[in-house]
């Protein structure tokens, strides 16, 4: 799944609990939930990485963009969204990756190559900026 969908929904999870530690756990334990739900990957190595370097503007993009929004608990939004980014941030950019750990991580996601499965990461954007906005 993609960073912005686990920081989104991190973020609009963690904006509710308020204390920010609470909202961390809970970003991580919603990665978990999330990553199970059956997700866009491409196969090709030029398109992974044209899709992580796009997935990592529009995340920066949408955090600054909050962080200077009045959506209420600021503080439980951003623990929650680094709670949600940090399993792939330490999974896929570190050597992690390579350890059984990243494996077990890469492996119990269900990874689809139908470009038609992006769709659930954009539900999963448009359900979370609505919690976002609507709830504050």
């Amino acid at each position: 799944m993609l960073v912005l969908s686990h920081a989104l929904s991190g973020g609009a999870l963690g904006q509710r609990i308020g204390t920010p530690i609470w909202a961390f756990l809970a970003g991580i334990i919603l990665h978990f939930i999330l990553d199970k739900i059956p997700h866009f990957w491409p196969k090709n190595k030029k398109s992974k990485g044209i899709l992580m370097a796009l997935d990592g503007i529009f995340t920066v993009f949408f955090i600054l963009f909050f962080i200077y929004q009045d959506i209420g608990n600021i503080n439980g939004f951003l623990a929650g969204a680094c709670g949600g980014i940090i399993v792939d941030l330490l999974m896929i950019y570190t050597p992690l990756y390579d350890k059984k750990i990243g494996q077990w991580h890469t492996k119990r996601q269900p990874h689809f190559k139908e470009f038609l499965f992006l769709g659930t990461d954009i539900f999963v954007i448009g359900i979370s900026l609505l919690f976002i906005w609507w709830f504050k």
